[in-house]
């Protein structure tokens, strides 16, 4: 993904292929029994957050008419959209890592704001954590999918991440 930065920018981005929410059919068939995502919530919001973070296209390939309101929220999330669609066009960066373990990305944002995504990649809850010079930057911080504040960033903020999860944030002076 990191090779990829450098070419992410107003009409040039990757493509990481479709989006598994919603309910799904059989590739290239006429279907009338559509079933669920193979993957769990949590690995939802863990997909959906990547794509953003990535600057990635956010393709459906689930029979919309049928979406429940679960799968409507993962993809009409104004403040997750905001910062797939940011003006900036800027791809995330990896910030802090832990091979197989977790992941910290960050997205810098039209304005003075900043993107992050945690990710917990094991199957157990975890506590992820960023700090100031990891983002350069302090300030308040949003929790993008319950659209509300949930702390400040001064020197370090923390997050619980479920098992195979994200957590999705914007931190704003």
């Amino acid at each position: 993904m990191e090779e990829r930065l450098r070419l992410t920018r107003p009409g040039h981005y990757g493509d990481l292929d479709m989006l598994q929410v919603g309910p799904l059919g059989r590739p290239n068939r006429a279907e009338v029994v559509f079933k669920p995502s193979p993957l769990t919530p949590a690995e939802q919001y863990f997909q959906v957050t990547l794509w953003s973070i990535l600057t990635q296209p956010l393709l459906l390939s689930c029979h919309v008419p049928t979406m429940d309101a679960f799968d409507l929220g993962l993809v009409t999330n104004d403040e997750v959209l905001a910062v797939n669609q940011d003006p900036l066009c800027r791809q995330g960066y990896r910030v802090a890592n832990r091979k197989g373990e977790w992941e910290v990305w960050a997205k810098d944002l039209a304005g003075s704001g900043r993107a992050v995504a945690m990710f917990n990649l094991p199957g157990e809850d975890r506590v992820l954590s960023v700090d100031r010079e990891q983002l350069g930057t302090t300030g308040r911080v949003r929790d993008l999918w319950r659209q509300k504040e949930v702390g400040i960033l001064g020197d370090r903020f923390s997050a619980a991440v479920s098992p195979h999860g994200a957590a999705f944030l914007k931190v704003s002076p």
